[in-house]
Parts: C-alpha cells; structure tokens; sequence
C-alpha cells in the first residue's frame, strides 16, 4: 500500500505543507515518521524540509512526487507540536523554528536507552531542599536562587526528582551548558550537551543540557525541566520569531504535565506571573548572604554638571584604592565614545543638531560633533555664541578610561563592541556586555548607576537589578576567591539615588522589594505579563499597521521612529490574525517582534 506524508519545506517564505510519495525501498523503514528530515523537489529543485504527517490522504486531482531522499531521523512528534506552537505565538514562519528542532549531523539511527544512575544530593543543602518542596507542588516555579550560592546540589535535586525520564535543563549560554556538562559527567551522570549530543538525548534516558536551542531537545519524556537565569536576555532570540525558552519551557512542561523550575536571583514579573505565585526564596539571612557586599557613593549633594567622573569623599577613596590595586577591576558605564552631551563653557548652552535639534555627540578624538539621529556633522562650536570650547556634561568610556589612568597611576582597557580580545591591564571600563566578556573581578565599579535606572525602557530597573545581580557573581566567583582569599568582594555603586528600591534591594539582598511597585506601573501601563506587546517596523508596517487596527481586541498606536506598537490583552488574539491565511498580507519586508525585551 502507497504511503503519503505531509512535508513542510525549509523555506521560510513558503510557508505551506505538500504531500508526497514515500517511495517502495523506505516504505517499511523507521527513517520515515514524524520530525524526519527529507529532500524534496519543489519548482524544479531539491530543497529539505520536515515531515509533519504520516499515512495522510492526498487530495485528489493533484499528481503526488515522490520523496527524492530522507536526510535522517528528527525531533519527536510533541517537540515538532511545540514548535510550530511556537511559530505561532511568536508570529513567525513555522520553518525558522523548526530549524532548532534539527540534529547538527544526520542521524540514521539510535543507540538503546541509557539507565540513569541513582543520584546523590549533598546534605543540608539549603537549596536542595528548596527545589524538593517547590517541585512536590508540580506546575511551574520560581525559585531565587542567590548569585553567589552554588546552584549544583540544587540542580541535582532536581535530576533526582526526574527520576528514568531524565531532565531537560536549558541554560542562559553555552558556556554555563558546558562547565555544568562537565560537572555531571564527573559524577557517572549521563549526560547530552547540545548540540554535540542531539542523537544520544533522542535515545533518552539521560540529562539533557545546552542553551537557548536546547528547549527543542529531542528527548521524548524529561520527567522535569528546569530553566537556570530565567531572567536573562539571551533565553529570547533576537531574530524572528522571537521567542523565548522561558515560556517555551514552561508550555513544554505543561503539554507533558511534569513540573517546570524558573530560577534567578531576580525573577521576572513575567515568570512570577506564568507562576501564579510568589517566588520560592531562603531564609532571609540566607538569600542576603549570598549577594556582594555593596559599597554605596552617594553623590546626591553634588552639584549636577560641576562634577567629574569619580565622587569625592570616604568610599569614593575605597574605590580609588580598589583601582589601584594589582587585581581585576570592572568599571562600567553604559556610553561610549567621548562625550554624550556637551555644553559651552561660555554661555552654558547644551550643544544640539541644528537640523533636528537633537544633542550633538563627540564620538571620539577628532575635533568634530555628530547627530545620532541624522548624522549632520560640525566643527566643535557652539551654535549660539560662536565658542570653540565645550565642557563634558556626560562621558562615555573613552573619555572614563583617560579619567580613570589618572586615578589609578596606571593603563586602563577599554572594551567595545569592536574590541575581539580584552587588554591586558587589570582595570577595564566598557559597557554592560564587559559583564559578559570576564569570569571573575576583585571589584566591580558602576560608575553611573542612575543612566540605567532612568533609561527609557519599560524594563529598567529590573534589568539594573539584573546587572547588580550579575556583579555580584562576578566578585565572588570561586577564581575570585582562589586567587585573592582576602578581597572583600565589592561592588561599588555611585548614585544620587541612593534610596531607591532597586539600590535597596540589592544592599538587603531582597529582590522582592521591586515588585509590587513594578507590577503596578506594568498594569497601569498595560505592559507584560498583564497585556502582551508587538513592535512592528520595516518598509510595510503601515500597511501591517492599518490591517492590524481593523481587528477586535488589537490596540495599534505609532508610528514613532518608524515603528508601530500593538498591545492585546489576549495574545492568540494577535497570533490568530498575524497567522490567518486569509488575510491580505502587504507586500515589502516587515519585522514582528512580539514581547520584545527592550522597548
């Protein structure tokens, strides 16, 4: 008997499903079943695709070609279900998710199933205990896990608890994937990194860790799943669809009706909300030990614009110590180039674009102004009086790093973007991702907290905490420690806002003093978890715009810069109509980003 499958090529531009033929020499073969990966011929070429359906009745009338090759085995049916739900929520091509669900190399074929070993959970591990009360609760939880508290025990409270179907762990990078790989295989656990290991977390019964792509895996049963820095950015995919391995996870978890683990030392009001709860936490003593101690300077009593880069006064001079000694040294300030803003000495007017009017910047050492928003260029003059001479009213890392030679008496590095290799000196200054680039620092320096906390994004302060958080991890890192016994893990953290929640929270180490004010502002904002958000922008957003304000339920404000904002308080309402194959779509190109993590 002839059989027929559906298959779903891998062009994301094409978007629709065909039947084809499974020819007589694959007829009896296990190669060919749902998730397989096949060579098709579609328009006259040979193209891939996934198998979505087996044994499916053709339409009639319609000449059936047969499967021109099978690559390999692929993803089980429930991973395949889970990413075309994926595509779906996050208003993107079935195909671009699909991707992740493939093995690196073909796979032909799988090994017998492993047996996972009996595991052991060190004693009095606070956080052991804790993942064992919340996971006996089932659902979805959010655990605080401390940045400096070793999360393993608790990781292998965890693995325990999943039991012969093993567990799915996804974390926020590679790295942390490997190191914990490596961990756990020193321990007889068998364990698939992806995705090195696709085939052997297919065969099952193993763990089963890697990063963002991972919440894909094929392992057909993990018996729990777990989510390390559920707060961090990289678990969203920056392309479209941007999805998010938090709440793929948690819907994974849901479909499989096994328990589902959010950790972080500053949950998100997001995985609070998925939660329906309040985070599980230590004991108070606990949690606030396991955050650095934090030096505050306080520089509300300073005149604004009369000050320069470092405050004056007793912790100021801890830092210039701290900078002045041999170890690491992290200073961060999230501008770069010279100067940000400018003013003229003589007659104090802020220098602007006298095209559009906004603040002129002075990127580097060459004597010229330039508009970040229409990038008019001009001589270093001010506009007003004709003065050539302009006092720096906010620094970015390139003027910080000559400022900051002169304190420490010795070379500074900075760190771009551009930069490949970090300088070999022992204090650094760059942005937020020089937080991403080191493993470990004797001290770590925000030199201008309030620019994050006041930036115009509706993630602000929580995403402050997260970099305080991620400091903390950095000062009290086991290299740290190793290497200088004596430190006294320090973040230092200049503001004129020292009494803000955010700056409290992390002083008490209590990352739920920010919530209620957050949620509320959120709710009155109409601002995730509450409603959920799409940016729409490119060259046929109006058009996108103008089809989008015509359905119920989809509020569509904008343009501003080009862009659109379509907020829903139901978000099928929004991937119903993004994903209708009825409806018109405009032509030209268009970027849909749903819940995007900085607007």
């Amino acid at each position: 008997m002839t059989r027929y499958v559906r298959v779903l090529p891998d062009e994301a531009a094409i978007g629709k499903v065909f039947d084809y033929e499974v020819p007589d020499h694959l007829a009896g073969a296990d190669l060919v079943q749902v998730g397989s990966e096949v060579r098709i011929e579609l328009h006259g070429r040979r193209i891939g695709g996934w198998v979505l359906a087996t044994d499916v009745v053709p339409p009639p009338g319609v000449t059936i070609r047969p499967i021109a090759k099978v690559r390999g085995l692929g993803a089980p049916k429930n991973v395949i279900d889970l990413a075309m739900w994926a595509a779906w929520r996050w208003g993107g091509r079935s195909a671009n998710v699909l991707r992740f669900t493939s093995p690196p190399t073909a796979v032909r074929f799988l090994q017998p199933r492993r047996q996972l070993p009996a595991i052991s959970v060190p004693n009095n591990d606070e956080l052991a205990e804790l993942a064992a009360s919340a996971l006996a609760q089932g659902g979805t939880q959010v655990i605080r896990t401390p940045p400096t508290i070793d999360r393993f025990g608790f990781i292998l409270e965890t693995i325990r608890w999943g039991g012969s179907r093993g567990a799915l762990i996804i974390a926020p990078a590679n790295s942390v994937a490997e190191v914990l790989s490596r961990r756990l295989q020193r321990l007889g656990i068998p364990t698939a990194l992806l995705p090195r290991d696709w085939a052997m977390a297919a065969a099952g019964g193993c763990v089963v860790v890697g990063a963002r792509a991972a919440t894909f895996a094929p392992i057909d049963d993990p018996g729990v799943v777990l989510v390390l820095d559920e707060h961090d950015e990289s678990h969203q995919d920056e392309r479209t669809p941007t999805w998010n391995a938090r709440d793929v996870a948690i819907e994974r978890a849901r479909r499989l009706q096994v328990p589902c683990l959010l950790t972080s030392p500053t949950p998100t009001l997001e995985a609070l909300h998925a939660a329906q709860r309040d985070a599980w936490a230590l004991e108070r003593r606990t949690e606030q030990a396991g955050w650095a101690a934090i030096q505050l300077v306080d520089r509300s009593n300073e005149e604004p614009g009369r000050t320069g880069l470092v405050a004056s006064g007793a912790h100021a001079a801890k830092m210039i110590t701290a900078l002045r000694t041999d170890e690491r040294v992290l200073c961060i300030l999230n501008r770069t180039g010279r100067a940000r803003m400018l003013g003229c000495t003589a007659c104090g007017t802020v220098a602007a674009c006298e095209t559009c009017g906004a603040a002129v910047q002075q990127l580097t050492e060459v004597s010229e102004l330039r508009c970040p928003r229409c990038s008019h260029v001009r001589p270093v003059v001010c506009a007003e009086c004709g003065g050539g001479r302009m006092k720096n009213l906010r620094m970015g890392t390139s003027r910080a790093r000559e400022e900051l030679e002169s304190l420490a008496g010795r070379p500074v590095g900075e760190v771009t973007a551009a930069v490949e290799q970090l300088p070999d000196t022992a204090v650094l200054v760059g942005t937020e991702a020089l937080l991403h680039r080191v493993d470990r620092a004797s001290a770590v320096i925000f030199l201008d907290l309030d620019s994050e906390l006041l930036a115009p994004r509706q993630r602000a302060q929580e995403h402050t905490l997260v970099l305080l958080a991620r400091a903390a991890r950095l000062v009290n890192s086991k290299k740290t420690r190793a290497q200088s016994p004596h430190h006294s893990d320090t973040l230092f953290i200049q503001t004129r806002q020292p009494d803000h929640p955010v700056i409290q929270a992390a002083l008490r180490g209590s990352p739920d003093i920010v919530i209620p004010e957050q949620l509320a502002v959120r709710q009155a904002l109409r601002l995730p978890p509450t409603w959920s958000l799409a940016v729409i922008s490119g060259a046929a957003a109006p058009a996108w715009a103008e089809l989008l304000r015509a359905v119920p339920g989809l509020e569509v404000s904008g343009p501003v810069d080009g862009k659109y904002l379509v907020r829903t308080q139901t978000i099928a309402t929004l991937a119903d109509a993004i994903a209708d194959k009825e409806m018109t779509r405009p032509s030209g190109r268009v970027r849909i980003e749903v819940d995007p993590l900085r607007i």
